[in-house]
């Protein structure tokens, strides 16, 4: 915030999910030296010069900024530090604007959240962004989407929590921070998980992208002693990848594939059980768990 006798405030965000304050004043009328310094580590900061010298059609400040974090803090991936050089860019903000840019329609569906670089790049969710600032995706088993937009400040975050085998993913949880940059119209910021984050942004779904919505069916099936072979059916617009699971994996439960690109039908075969004993295993179908029990008599 710049406030009309220059004093400005500034909250940062850094990378490795820390944060930090910093206010001072306008030095030659637009010229603000900040330092900031992570609240609970004063080894990550962040120190440069913003000016608020409007560049028509573009933005209303900018500045270049060192973003530094000393090695051998934590435990995520940014353990041996880093050493950057960032220019920035941004523009005043109105908290009229009901769902942050003007372009956006009050509609189901209607924005894009896509994640570029780090451990989910190239996942785009479609959501629903709501004139009360929630937005929200449909439950699905693959992964959930759920943030919130602040009015007042302009900023808006989000959790997407993921399972994807085939990516080391199990239950990971990102956390999206992005503000409008109403002068570009666009929404960006950053998103934060401890195997690698990057850039993150919003945009408007105008081509009408369905979120998804994954089913399988059956959930569950009981086979009998002698074993059997059967369909399960895959309902979704995404590509998808199928395993048994379980420590150790069961040998006794195969797959007529490892996955598919859309709707499609899987074939578990199931052996005959010679143990004595009721057994039971899981297949991870599309993100969702497929539960097998088989008789011993």
């Amino acid at each position: 915030t710049v406030a009309a006798d220059g004093r400005v405030s500034v909250k940062a965000y850094f990378p490795d999910n820390l944060s930090g304050t910093w206010s001072g004043r306008l030095n030659l009328g637009d010229l603000a030296p900040m330092f900031v310094s992570a609240s609970s580590a004063s080894s990550v900061a962040v120190t440069g010069n913003l000016s608020f010298t409007p560049v028509i059609g573009a933005s209303d400040f900018s500045g270049s900024v060192r973003m530094v974090r000393f090695p051998g803090i934590g435990t995520d991936v940014y353990r041996s530090g880093y050493d950057q050089a960032r220019d920035l860019e941004g523009s005043r903000f109105s908290s009229s604007v009901l769902l942050g840019l003007a372009s956006f329609p009050a509609t189901n569906n209607n924005v894009i959240g896509a994640f570029t670089d780090g451990a989910v790049s190239g996942d785009q969710i479609v959501s629903t962004w709501n004139n009360v600032g929630q937005i929200t995706t449909p439950r699905n088993n693959l992964f959930t989407f759920s943030g919130r937009y602040q009015k007042r400040s302009g900023l808006a975050t989000a959790t997407y929590a993921i399972t994807d085998p085939s990516r080391g993913l199990n239950n990971d949880r990102a956390l999206v921070r992005a503000v409008p940059i109403q002068i570009q119209n666009r929404i960006a910021g950053q998103y934060y998980l401890p195997t690698g984050g990057g850039p993150f942004t919003f945009v408007e779904n105008s081509g009408g992208a369905p979120p998804v919505i994954t089913t399988i069916s059956p959930r569950g099936k009981l086979v009998p002693t002698a074993g059997s072979s059967y369909l399960v059916s895959v309902v979704t617009p995404a590509a998808w990848t199928a395993a048994v699971v379980g420590a150790p994996v069961p040998t006794w439960v195969t797959l007529g594939a490892a996955g598919g690109t859309s709707d499609g039908t899987l074939t578990i075969t199931v052996a005959a059980n010679a143990t004595g004993l009721k057994r039971t295993a899981q297949v991870l179908i599309a993100g969702q768990y497929h539960y097998i029990e088989q008789d011993y008599r």
